[in-house]
């Protein structure tokens, strides 16, 4: 912005312009905004100048720009210094400036794609990021101990008839030597062995902990 105008009812000082965010940030007081000294005294029509600013960003409290006037040292700009996008001009009656961030750039239509910024505190963040890290380090030690089962029964394949807990022959039936226990084959035990393992393990996964959270914000 480079200049500010008066209203006849509000005397506006020179350089000086209020704009209301109410559409940004639903603040409805008035913020100042005020034009850089270094570009009020020379008329609109004949300043000239580079302007450098940042990247395009979703910060609405935030600009960082300079800008090169004739040649001279190097200006710098500020958030005190920029209309947004969909502020309102008030108690002033006209300003003049140079657009930095037009159509999709403009931080109202950057903060626009965006979804609802997330409700949970920084603790919920952290509790969920570290339960999933120890769903997969369960995961992992179940298929370890999985795969050191299976590695384990192929090598006592010739024993399973008689070693306890996985006996395939039921010698209980006397009439039929040859009755076999309910045995599904090496891959359903392993299976089996994985359940199991999640069972064993489960408990490295503090599930209680958000039941004990929720009781500490309800005392």
């Amino acid at each position: 912005m480079t200049e500010a105008g008066e209203e006849e009812v509000d005397s506006t000082p020179p350089g000086v312009a209020y704009v209301q965010t109410i559409n940004l940030d639903g603040e409805s007081n008035l913020r100042t905004r005020y034009a850089k000294q270094e570009t009020m005294p020379t008329l609109a029509e004949a300043l000239a100048g580079v302007i450098k600013c940042e990247r395009p960003n979703r910060n609405l409290y935030g600009f960082l720009a300079t800008v090169d006037l004739d040649g001279r040292r190097a200006v710098s700009l500020g958030p005190s210094n920029i209309v947004l996008c969909g502020c309102e001009l008030k108690n002033t009656a006209w300003a003049i400036g140079v657009a930095v961030y037009t159509g999709r750039d403009t931080k109202v239509m950057l903060n626009s794609y965006g979804g609802a910024p997330s409700k949970r505190s920084r603790l919920e963040t952290h509790m969920n990021r570290e339960t999933i890290m120890l769903a997969v380090v369960l995961f992992l030690l179940c298929a370890i101990v999985s795969l050191l089962a299976d590695i384990w029964l192929g090598d006592h394949g010739d024993e399973l008839g008689v070693i306890p807990f996985f006996r395939k022959r039921d010698f209980s039936v006397k009439d039929d030597p040859d009755a076999m226990y309910n045995w599904y084959g090496m891959g359903a035990e392993v299976a089996f062995t994985f359940m199991k393992s999640v069972i064993t393990f489960q408990v490295m996964i503090p599930i209680s902990l958000y039941i004990s959270m929720e009781i500490i914000r309800v005392g």
